[in-house]
């Protein structure tokens, strides 16, 4: 039995050059300091989910999700000529907000333990 099923290979993979692909080939400045965090893939690989992160206020968060969006094209002709994969899956963006709420419980945790001294 397989230990990592061929979807978990592609999200990895896919996650890796999506990330090459905006660091080195996308000019538009609302996908700049753009991290790609994770992908998801569907199991029939038709599908993937792919997270991302950006530093910054709302206005940031809602600038690269245009930026992304309108690059969605591009970079999936560009995962077709990089990639060796029957079918290049839909892509789909999405906030990943995980760091930000980390970095808010970081400082609760910071202001609450300095009430206490």
């Amino acid at each position: 039995m397989r230990e990592f099923k061929r979807s978990a290979r592609i999200g990895d993979l896919l996650c890796r050059e999506i990330s090459n692909v905006i660091l080195r080939d996308i000019t538009d400045p609302r996908v700049e300091m753009v991290t790609i965090t994770g992908a998801k893939v569907s199991d029939d690989i038709r599908h993937a989910t792919v997270f991302f992160s950006v530093i910054g206020d709302e206005n940031r968060w809602n600038e690269a999700t245009k930026g992304l969006a309108s690059s969605k094209g591009y970079i999936k002709r560009e995962l077709g000529k990089r990639l060796e994969i029957k079918f290049i899956p839909d892509l789909k963006f999405v906030e990943d907000r995980t760091m930000e709420t980390g970095s808010r419980i970081d400082k609760m945790i910071s202001d609450a333990l300095s009430d206490n001294d």
